[in-house]
């Protein structure tokens, strides 16, 4: 949710009218059982005044957050990479925490974004590891090319592994761009997902089973695929 390339940071423009949009937003997610919301911060290239959009920002992300959760909703925060997204307000994980923490709101948690956050900070298994507990959803794909997640400079077997270390119990979203047809890029999951249904017996063969918890001995585990881009 936001308000396209104004986003919720530009001290010019719509960018203030944009929580009072966010009733619906409340509303839908309610409605399909989501509990999160990802909320975009804006382009602010041609901002002269970086304390300013901060201000806005900020200013914004609490009143959302507190709408938020009027409806047990979470919000997730997502620094986007400065070479897909030149520009963007938030591209690097550690500043995007600090300013999170600064909003004083318990329902705000960062969005690990694996492809993003390697492209601008890399030393990705040090810092799942460092920023356990603060982000509440993670994205993946491969690294550079954005293709599935078996292509790339990446390993994310071990990759895996670490986010299961954590504890992290949340759902996973493939965001890539297949490299053909997104049914025939789906293979590079099946070792995860048979690993997942191993250690849950029970699991329906027809659906995604439950993420396991961190107990679990099926390692590396994840097993919710939301979508791919396409």
């Amino acid at each position: 949710m936001g308000g396209g390339r104004e986003g919720l940071c530009r001290a010019s423009g719509q960018a203030r009218r944009v929580p009072r949009q966010r009733g619906a937003g409340d509303h839908h997610a309610t409605g399909l059982g989501c509990p999160r919301i990802h909320v975009t911060s804006g382009i602010t290239a041609d901002e002269p005044d970086r304390a300013a959009c901060e201000a806005v920002w900020t200013e914004n992300l609490r009143e959302a957050a507190d709408m938020a959760a009027n409806a047990n909703l979470f919000i997730s925060i997502e620094p986007l990479n400065s070479r897909d997204v030149p520009g963007y307000f938030i591209a690097h994980q550690d500043p995007t925490l600090a300013l999170i923490e600064g909003l004083d709101r318990r329902n705000v948690l960062l969005q690990f974004d694996v492809y993003h956050t390697q492209i601008m900070d890399g030393d990705i298994i040090r810092r799942i590891e460092r920023l356990k507990g603060a982000y509440g959803h993670v994205q993946i794909a491969g690294v550079p090319d954005r293709h599935e997640p078996d292509t790339g400079e990446l390993n994310y077997a071990e990759i895996f592994a670490a986010f299961e270390r954590t504890g992290f119990d949340g759902p996973m979203g493939c965001e890539y761009n297949p490299r053909g047809r997104t049914e025939d890029g789906l293979g590079w999951a099946a070792p995860y997902l048979r690993a997942v249904s191993r250690s849950r017996p029970s699991a329906s063969s027809s659906s995604c089973p439950a993420w396991p918890n961190a107990t679990s001995s099926a390692s590396p585990t994840w097993s919710s695929v939301w979508a791919c881009r396409t």
